[in-house]
């Protein structure tokens, strides 16, 4: 309660209350966040000194004095791993060091002049992945075996603050498709179950978006038609309106007609309701009434101007015309949003 105090207080004074409890919020949840993330990032990577091997994983064996044995070992499922002329050796949750003590205990049952550094062993890091978006470090990645969701994300130093970790994106290289998967990696921080997270194909791409970016999910708008980039958007809860989707998707088109743009809604009885909104008056006024609020789930569709209105807007009076108009727009613009 003190701390809620303070806030209040501090916001009050400083005219920001609302400001300055978003902030707060989005602070509040990063923490939460992070402190049920600390126990799993302590967990040891593939490729690093405490890591204990698993069935799935790979190993080069290279003994020069010895070509024949030399090659890749993968770790079966009954945990072991196949050498020449010996036959499988058990070395599943051994580290590294460890598999290579076993190994070389085997090898010199056959080949006793062997030294133990006459043998080297390295993880074959084979599992590539690309992890982009909202993380610390984003980039190529490779696994010894084939890496969960949130093993990826980890390698990537983690997710930032603006991160949105209940829509990160998979799309896979072996989809014939550009379709992509959607996984709740929050939902499994806060339940404990990032293991049962989906494992990722090779050369597949993890995309942890941010709240300012577009998303496919159910949080969202979809916004068709005349714009620059059609597609869902996810909107800020102090921008929820018409106008705010339309520039999320990156503006209206040159050929865009502002003055019939569509609202689409699912309704309770299942049917859809549609709403007409003029972003021209708007534009010109001010008029909170001609940008409405929008739901979750909401479709705006900005149609295109025909034919003959696109060329009459595009000769020379309709240039200066339309330069004049954008000017004004914007100033409304920064009016409206900076209040």
């Amino acid at each position: 309660m003190a701390i809620r105090a303070v806030f209040r207080s501090k916001c009050r004074r400083a005219g920001l209350r609302a400001v300055c409890w978003r902030k707060a919020a989005g602070l509040v949840l990063f923490v939460a966040v992070w402190s049920q993330c600390v126990v799993v990032l302590g967990q040891v990577e593939p490729g690093e000194k405490d890591y204990r091997f698993r069935a799935g994983d790979a190993v080069h064996l290279s003994v020069p004095a010895r070509p024949s044995l030399n090659g890749d070992l993968v770790i079966g499922k009954d945990g072991a791993v196949v050498l020449p002329l010996i036959g499988p050796v058990h070395v599943a949750d051994l580290t590294l060091e460890e598999m290579h003590g076993r190994i070389y205990e085997a090898l010199r049952d056959l080949y006793p002049s062997l030294q133990e550094t006459d043998v080297s062993l390295e993880p074959v890091l084979s599992y590539v992945v690309y992890v982009t978006g909202a993380v610390m470090k984003p980039g190529r990645y490779a696994f010894s075996g084939p890496p969960r969701v949130w093993e990826a994300i980890r390698k990537a130093e983690g997710p930032t603050g603006e991160a949105v970790l209940d829509m990160v994106r998979i799309a896979s290289a072996e989809s014939d498709t550009s379709q992509s998967r959607i996984v709740d990696v929050l939902k499994a921080l806060e339940t404990g179950t990032v293991d049962q997270l989906p494992v990722l194909p090779k050369e597949s791409t993890v995309v942890v978006p941010s709240f300012r970016e577009a998303y496919v999910g159910s949080l969202g708008v979809n916004v068709i038609g005349a714009v620059m980039k059609p597609g869902y958007y996810r909107l800020q809860s102090e921008h929820r309106d018409v106008m705010s989707a339309v520039l999320l998707a990156g503006g209206a088109s040159p050929r865009a007609s502002l003055d019939n743009v569509k609202i689409f809604r699912a309704g309770k009885d299942g049917n859809v309701l549609e709403q007409s909104v003029n972003l021209n008056d708007y534009l010109k006024s001010g008029d909170p009434r001609s940008n409405p609020h929008l739901q979750a789930g909401d479709t705006v569709s900005v149609p295109e101007q025909s034919g003959v209105a696109f060329q009459l807007k595009n000769n020379s009076l309709g240039i200066v015309i339309g330069l004049i108009g954008t000017t004004i727009s914007i100033l409304i613009l920064i009016q409206n949003y900076g209040r």
